[in-house]
């Protein structure tokens, strides 16, 4: 059984130190994106109206290895929340939602092979905040990005 620490850690979600969020100025590391960048997402750009960061000491985390979900998706081992929901347009699709595309939370595609659960410790986590639910392009996979206000 997890520990509080570690359920915590992961229902709270977040985007790990390093990951690549798609910007009307390209590719930008998560660390470095500021509230009112222009973030791309499946409507268009957004601008961005927070981002919070927090180190988390222990968490499980599902990491998706590179191309683990199609061609560059993503485009290199990711780690993601087990909550964190990915837009999935393929065969998963159909699997878990009977459609073909549907938003799956990450811990529902554990393979065991090409995306598996992983212990972290000392991650830091990122939160990107919009002003209604958004799909944003990061590291080469699509994942949904909640209002503040409907974060648990």
């Amino acid at each position: 059984m997890a520990s509080i620490m570690e359920r915590t850690a992961s229902t709270l979600g977040g985007l790990p130190l390093g990951t690549l969020v798609m910007t009307l100025d390209g590719a930008l590391p998560i660390e470095n994106l500021m509230t009112g960048d222009r973030i791309v997402t499946r409507d268009g750009a957004r601008p961005l109206r927070g981002i919070a960061a927090r180190v988390v000491p222990l968490a499980r985390m599902i990491r998706v290895t590179d191309s683990a979900l199609g061609v560059d998706r993503p485009r290199a081992d990711t780690l993601l929340s087990e909550d964190q929901r990915v837009l999935v347009r393929d065969w998963r699709a159909m699997a878990f939602a009977g459609r073909r595309e549907a938003m799956i939370p990450a811990h529902r595609l554990i393979d065991g092979a090409f995306v598996r659960r992983e212990r972290c410790v000392g991650l830091r986590l990122f939160t990107l905040a919009f002003d209604a639910p958004v799909v944003v392009m990061a590291a080469g996979l699509d994942l949904c990005a909640l209002p503040e206000a409907e974060r648990v």
